[in-house]
């Protein structure tokens, strides 16, 4: 198995070609990178003092798409591997001691070694004839553990757009996540709880989005060499000798077909160009969502794909 690292130019991207290697084992890497690899986001909401016309479920939706960082979400337990206890009054399960230690319900009990609080409380306080509409970014939430603060990852991206349109003037706030809007006398008090989990609980616990495609193989005849030019995003070009093919660029290929189609160049459909896939040969390209830097979701994805391979042959090892 052979990787090489391809050049990107965004620092949420990784771009890699894997040559050597089955399609099962390229695709469970893509499958455990998109909802595998354990990261923290928000679940639980306790609202104070809501004056706003947002709803309780609205504002749980909103702060649960907020990227955490997770770089120590390994010391954060699963909720289901504490020890903490329900012990609300009004459940009739805690009442009758029946708690089950790996089952949590609605009232369960939340401690510091299964989750991170997060407080917010906003108001604006304009006089009601202005109608002003303040905005929030997420800097005016408070974290009880520094460790775990919003990741704006798309920061340096939105500063690129806004220098290449010339508004480099903006303040920092621009590029911060925009939350909520409050009205004059509006107020919002409320109490929030990110805890560990996987993406297959649900799709704010995925923390990148992951593909892969077979490498092109050109076979070019001689009167198809004048539709490379015809690329539409310049993947390939041929030597000064008119011999040799050279791929400049091989992700910028995505199978358009117009290389391969003989109208561009003028022949019969046996001349064109024939564009097949290169077995055991891929370039897998994966997104960071905010949680990870793409290198750390690479590496765990490739140890839990490990951890779940030795788990198979510990099963099977007893027959």
């Amino acid at each position: 198995m052979n990787v090489t690292r391809l050049p990107s130019k965004r620092r949420e991207f990784l771009e890699l070609h894997i040559e050597a290697v089955d399609v099962s084992y390229v695709s469970a890497l893509r499958r455990i990178a998109q909802a595998d690899v354990p990261v923290l986001a928000i679940d639980h909401l306790e609202v104070i003092r809501n004056d706003t016309s947002y709803d309780d479920t609205y504002l749980l939706h909103r702060f649960g798409l907020l990227t955490i960082n997770s770089d120590y979400a390994s010391r954060v337990l699963f909720q289901l591997d504490c020890t903490c206890r329900c012990i609300d009054e009004n459940c009739a399960e805690c009442r009758s001691g029946k708690v089950n230690e790996r089952k949590k319900h609605k009232c369960a009990k939340r401690c510091p070694s299964c989750s991170v609080e997060y407080r917010l409380h906003i108001r604006n306080d304009t006089p009601l004839v202005s109608r002003e509409q303040l905005a929030y970014t997420h800097r005016v939430i408070e974290c009880s553990d520094p460790r775990f603060q919003f990741n704006c990852l798309y920061a340096d991206a939105a500063r690129e757009t806004a220098a290449y349109f010339a508004h480099d003037g903006l303040p920092e706030e621009a590029f911060d996540f925009q939350l909520l809007s409050l009205g004059p006398g509006q107020e919002l008090e409320v109490r929030m709880y990110a805890r560990k989990a996987i993406g297959y609980a649900n799709a704010k616990w995925s923390c990148a989005r992951a593909w892969f495609s077979n490498r092109p193989r050109i076979q070019a005849p001689e009167s198809g060499r004048a539709a490379i030019t015809e690329c539409p995003n310049g993947a390939y070009t041929y030597s000064n000798d008119m011999e040799d093919f050279t791929r400049l660029e091989p992700e910028r290929c995505v199978r358009c077909g117009i290389c391969e189609d003989p109208k561009v160049h003028k022949g019969s459909a046996s001349e064109s160009m024939r564009i097949d896939e290169l077995p055991e040969s891929f370039d897998f390209h994966l997104q960071a969502l905010g949680q990870l830097p793409p290198e750390s979701i690479l590496q765990q994805s490739a140890a839990i794909l490990v951890e779940k391979i030795e788990n198979i042959m510990k099963a099977f090892s007893v027959y």
